[in-house]
Order: C-alpha cells, then sequence, then structure tokens
C-alpha cells in the first residue's frame, strides 16, 4: 500500500523555529520582540523629555533671572545691592610716593646687587593713591612710615621705582624690593635689592628684558614709587600713653579681630597690658 501524501500545511516547522504548544514561533520573530519593547521606551522617554523641556521653558522670566515655577514656596534670600557692591570691591588698594632731595646708596660686600639706600631731604608727607576702579587720594607724615611698615606689608617685602635727578638734568630708574625701613630726622633708610626682570614681550610686543641695576653712590632728586598694599580688615592695635598724646603699637604682623574671646585676641590684650597700653581695635564699627 502506498503511504498517503503529506499535507503541505502539516510540514515540519521549518529551520530556525519550534513549536509551542500547536503554535509554530520563529526566531526571527522572538528576536523582534525586545526591539518593539524598546522603541516604545525610546519613544515614551523621548516625549517626557520635550514635555519637560517646554513646560521648563514656559516659566523662564527675564534673562538673568532664576527659573521658578510661580507657586514655588522655596525661601529665598535678597540680598541688598549695595552690600553685594561693598564685598565685591572688598578694601581698596593703595600705592604710595615720596620724594626726597637727594640720597646714597651703599652696596653689599658680597653682593652688589643689595645694599643701603638712604634717602636724604624727604617730603614731610607720603602720598597714596588707590589702584583702580576706586578712585581715592591720602597723605600720611612719611615718619609715620616705618612704624606703619610691618602691618602694611606684613605678607612681603613690596617692590618700588626709584627715579633719580643727576646734577646734568640726566634722569634715571631703578627697580627695587624694599625692606627694613628707618628714620632719622629727614633721613628715610631702606635694605634695598635690585630686582632682575624677565622676558614678557610674548605678552606685550616691544618690552625688554631689564637688568637688575642700583643706585649710584650718591645722587640728586629722587621721587620713590612704592607697591600696593591691602590694609587689613579689624585687627587689634595697642595704644600707650595719656589720651590725647597716645602712640599706636601695631603687632609684627595684623592680628585679625574675629572676637573679643578667639585666643588670638586674649594673648594680644594681656601683652598690651603688661606693656601698660590699653588693646583697642581698628576697623570695626563694634
Amino acid at each position: 500500500m502506498s503511504e498517503p501524501e503529506q499535507d503541505p500545511t502539516s510540514a515540519a516547522p521549518p529551520e530556525g523555529s519550534h513549536e509551542s504548544d500547536g503554535r509554530t514561533i520563529s526566531t526571527a520573530d522572538r528576536s523582534s520582540t525586545p526591539k518593539w519593547i524598546a522603541a516604545l521606551v525610546v519613544t515614551t522617554v523621548f516625549a517626557a523629555g520635550a514635555g519637560w523641556l517646554v513646560a521648563d521653558r514656559s516659566t523662564t522670566k527675564d534673562l538673568g533671572e532664576p527659573v521658578a515655577s510661580e507657586d514655588s514656596t522655596d525661601d529665598v534670600s535678597v540680598v541688598d545691592a549695595a552690600e553685594v557692591d561693598a564685598d565685591a570691591a572688598g578694601m581698596p588698594s593703595w600705592l604710595f610716593s615720596l620724594t626726597a632731595t637727594g640720597g646714597t646708596f651703599t652696596a653689599n660686600e658680597l653682593n652688589p646687587n643689595i645694599g643701603t639706600l638712604t634717602l636724604t631731604g624727604t617730603s614731610a608727607d607720603t602720598t597714596g593713591f588707590t589702584d583702580r576702579p576706586v578712585r581715592d587720594a591720602v597723605s600720611f607724615g612719611t615718619d609715620k612710615l616705618p612704624g606703619a611698615w610691618p602691618q602694611m606689608f606684613a605678607d612681603s617685602d613690596p617692590n618700588a621705582v626709584l627715579v633719580t635727578r643727576d646734577a646734568d638734568g640726566t634722569r634715571n630708574t631703578y627697580v627695587l624690593e624694599l625692606s627694613s625701613p628707618t628714620i632719622d630726622g629727614t633721613a628715610l633708610t631702606f635694605q634695598v635689592a635690585a630686582i632682575e626682570g624677565e622676558d614678557h614681550s610674548s605678552q606685550v610686543p616691544g618690552m625688554t628684558t631689564r637688568q637688575a641695576t642700583v643706585p649710584p653712590a650718591t645722587f640728586g632728586e629722587v621721587a620713590l614709587f612704592i607697591d600696593s598694599v591691602t590694609p587689613p580688615g579689624p585687627h587689634w592695635v595697642c595704644l600707650t600713653g595719656t589720651e590725647g598724646n597716645q602712640t599706636q603699637i601695631n603687632p609684627p604682623a595684623p592680628i585679625p579681630f574675629d572676637s573679643w574671646t578667639s585666643k588670638a585676641a586674649t594673648q594680644f590684650e594681656a601683652q598690651c597690658v603688661a606693656n601698660k597700653g590699653t588693646p583697642a581695635v581698628l576697623g570695626s564699627s563694634q
């Protein structure tokens, strides 16, 4: 007996498929399922992101103002504009200048680029002016300069430019580092070191390097311009003498005023009182 013909519809599942519960599932169909899920997820995320973007932009105010919803209840600190300006400006930086009728320079025996500079016939007052953008000018007695020096330049010795004029009218300029000023009448003395320049021609075309040069042994009229200083904020000083005739004694370096009971304040008060002085705070409204 011949075998019956096989129904094409009942043929074995094609390669790459299998039967499950009477159904034929191709591996191609199964592998495509995650792609549909991934596509759905991407579409959902995109739609949510677009909705967020539109909602966020709808609450944006003028440029420079924070983005916030109208019903926001977060506490926001309001800062006074004047206070912001004061904080941004900080303490002004001061530069100083003084003049003298002449002077001398004595070089160190081992290093001719350092030595002792003495200005004679110094001006009674030293002029101070602020660094930009602040516009201000002051003057104070040149005889006060040595006493204020430790406080003014506690962090580092200042740089200075000394401009001399010879008897024939020739002017010369010297760039120096100043330290340890003393004064005797109108003679103001510094320990100085000549400053060696560096090559900055790439920053400002035309600049040339300046060699370390010290003043001559004697010279005529001079003008001295001293590097900037930023005065300290509230700080401690010690006042000695009777009222109306008090002398201010500054510590070797400024002692900031943090509080009346800080360790630094307590130590300074004790030292001041031991020297029969009265501790005080400058630069504070307290």
